[in-house]
């Protein structure tokens, strides 16, 4: 079951006539379990002239979700649940990027596009719990429930779910990560005769991901880690030639 909830937005434009534009954009979401998102969207855009147009886009999503789902166990003491632990945990999530983009014409054959966007991800788990029953949406919360204890080793939480009582260890890696990525994309076209056209395309892309790690940092992931990841690039040349009969 999906609890009820509220969403509201807004979003501001100016002239897109004129050379320098603007656009914003605010989401917020709440639901009646207390999580929430609130989304953010701002744009520039610069038209110099009709054969130059940038714009920088930037992104931020934050939130909290109190029921995400982790993982599951078998357990033939869980009537409940028809013999299965659905584990469940509250999660803060937090998202950035930044996305840049450039048209030039040149002449009328020639042109260039630009695309860049850097992106950040992170989530960090807490409030570990499994589903009560079947068809509702009621947790038994771990540490606190049902006389159940959790504990950490490592990277690996140990969960007692029913305490002293019969009942199978349960056994799960901390889901906590944090996720970054790079995308380059560029486009040359050229029309050098009428009707043949030669496209020359760059694309490299770069990501990083790193578990049991929700630290989210702007400043490193944008900034001293942006190129530290491995590249992978893929350059294509495609050319079309016109033949007249």
């Amino acid at each position: 079951m999906k609890p009820a909830g509220w969403f509201a937005s807004a979003n501001l434009q100016t002239d897109t006539r004129r050379a320098l534009g603007a656009y914003g954009f605010v989401s917020v979401q709440r639901d009646e379990t207390g999580g929430w998102t609130v989304n953010l969207i701002p744009q520039l855009t610069l038209r110099p002239s009709a054969a130059l147009s940038l714009s920088a886009t930037a992104g931020y999503v934050a939130g909290r979700a109190m029921a995400q789902f982790v993982t599951k166990a078998r357990d033939s003491t869980a009537t409940a649940t028809l013999g299965t632990r659905y584990v469940f945990a509250a999660l803060a999530q937090r998202q950035a990027y930044v996305t840049v983009r450039a048209n030039a014409t040149f002449s009328p054959t020639l042109s260039f596009q630009l695309y860049a966007q850097p992106f950040a991800f992170a989530g960090d788990y807490s409030d570990f719990k499994e589903l009560r029953a079947r068809k509702t949406f009621a947790f038994n919360h771990y540490g606190r429930d049902n006389g159940s204890t959790i504990s950490r080793v490592g990277n690996t939480y140990v969960v007692e779910p029913d305490g002293a009582a019969p009942g199978d260890t349960l056994r799960f890696r901390d889901p906590d990560f944090r996720t970054r990525a790079v995308k380059v994309n560029a486009v040359l076209r050229w029309e050098y005769r009428p009707g043949s056209t030669l496209f020359v395309v760059w694309t490299q892309s770069r990501s990083g991901y790193m578990p049991y790690d929700a630290g989210f940092d702007l400043e490193r992931d944008f900034r001293r880690e942006l190129f530290r990841d491995r590249p992978t690039n893929v350059l294509l040349v495609k050319v079309n030639y016109w033949m007249s009969m």
